[in-house]
């Protein structure tokens, strides 16, 4: 037959080039039924352990239920009057929504829009990565039992504009749509569980 030209190919027939689809379908195939569990008898690999097969066959419930529960951030007081930070030399790791930030008493953090948070809401962020201090520095697996940064709520703002322009050339196709993400202001108020 004759040889196949352009990139599929690479010179081979197409006798050549099917067997290596097949080659390759039937590698993959093997691979995913192996991963799977399905092929154990065939392979004749030892049964796995009590606890790993608990862990394949666990449902989302039974894993949450070993989880630390940690609140991303709860209401905890109200600010009534003007308030000054004092500065520490404390820094911490937050994850605020998909976002993390690396923070000290007396910054200015924009997330996004926090939902029941009103403006001099004070918070609690529950969810510590990483707390360092001058003498010593604690990392979470993934967060840090019993500490928090404490922050105030400063503004509920907007984003400055994006536009968002879609177009699909040959097809009189064009939408320009305006967007301005909703944020949160928050100024850090303190950061709890380690000693400056």
């Amino acid at each position: 037959r004759e040889m196949q030209r352009g990139r599929r190919g690479f010179g081979r027939t197409w006798t050549q080039t099917h067997e290596v689809r097949m080659l390759r379908r039937s590698a993959a195939l093997w691979r995913a039924s192996a991963a799977k569990g399905w092929m154990r008898g065939v392979l004749g690999t030892a049964p796995m352990s009590t606890e790993v097969e608990a862990a394949r066959n666990a449902t989302w419930e039974e894993i949450e239920d070993g989880l630390p529960n940690q609140e991303e951030y709860k209401v905890v007081g109200r600010i009534h009057e003007a308030y000054q930070v004092p500065s520490k030399p404390l820094f911490a790791v937050v994850e605020v929504g998909s976002h993390q930030f690396k923070v000290t008493p007396d910054d200015l953090i924009y997330t996004e829009k926090l939902g029941d948070a009103e403006v001099n809401d004070k918070l609690e962020l529950g969810k510590v990565l990483l707390l360092g201090s001058t003498k010593e520095t604690v990392i979470g697996r993934p967060y840090i039992p019993g500490a928090s940064v404490i922050a105030a709520v400063e503004e509920q703002t907007q984003d400055a504009k994006v536009i968002v322009f879609k177009k699909k050339r040959r097809k009189n196709y064009r939408r320009t749509r305006g967007h301005r993400q909703l944020l949160t202001t928050l100024r850090v108020l303190d950061v709890v569980g380690i000693q400056p």
